[in-house]
């Protein structure tokens, strides 16, 4: 398995899943008061940033393999079921 292939996969699943959120939120609520825009900025500018680095990552043909202890590769793939569940359960309800 190329474990820093499935790393990057499942960071730019993570900050999709951030990005995602933000944008539903704009859509969903609007900018009620100055918190809630401010939140969804936040979430945009992360997700957007871990997407972009993550994809700039995999499409460098000379870039460093990241230095993955086993519980960070299990955390990071934990992290991106975790997200597409929370993604689902979203849409669901």
């Amino acid at each position: 398995m190329n474990r820093p292939l499935v790393y990057h996969v499942s960071q730019i699943v993570v900050g999709s899943g951030l990005l995602l959120f933000a944008v539903s939120s704009v859509l969903g609520d609007g900018f009620d008061d100055a918190f809630h825009g401010l939140l969804a900025a936040m979430l945009g500018i992360g997700g957007g940033g871990v997407v972009l680095v993550n994809c700039y990552q995999l499409l460098r043909s000379d870039a460093d393999s990241p230095e993955l202890t086993p519980t960070v590769f299990r955390l990071s793939v934990a992290g991106a079921g975790l997200m597409v569940l929370a993604a689902i359960l979203w849409v669901v309800l």
